[in-house]
C-alpha cells in the first residue's frame, strides 16, 4: 500500500507561483494570493494590436474543484 495515494504532497507558496509565472511571462507585472477558498493571480501586461502597445490590468480567480486544509485540486 502506498503512503501517498494521490501523489507526493508539495507545499507550494504564493512568491513560488509568483516566480514562475514571471519566468515566463515575459516579466510582466504578476501579483498571486492564495486564500483558503480561491488562489487570485492580479497583474498587469502589454497586449500589442496592429501598431499599438497598450498595458492591460487583470483579475484571474481560480477556485479549486477539492480544498482540504492546505491542499487544493484543480481540474
Amino acid at each position: 500500500m502506498s503512503l501517498f495515494k494521490n501523489g507526493i504532497p508539495i507545499t507550494v507558496t504564493e512568491a513560488m507561483i509568483e516566480r514562475i509565472i514571471k519566468m515566463q511571462s515575459s516579466g510582466q507585472e504578476i501579483k498571486v494570493e492564495i486564500t483558503p477558498s480561491h488562489i487570485v493571480l492580479s497583474g498587469t501586461m502589454e497586449v500589442k494590436k496592429m501598431m499599438f502597445k497598450k498595458n492591460v490590468a487583470f483579475r484571474i480567480i481560480l477556485k479549486p474543484v477539492h480544498w482540504k486544509k492546505e491542499r487544493f485540486h484543480l481540474n
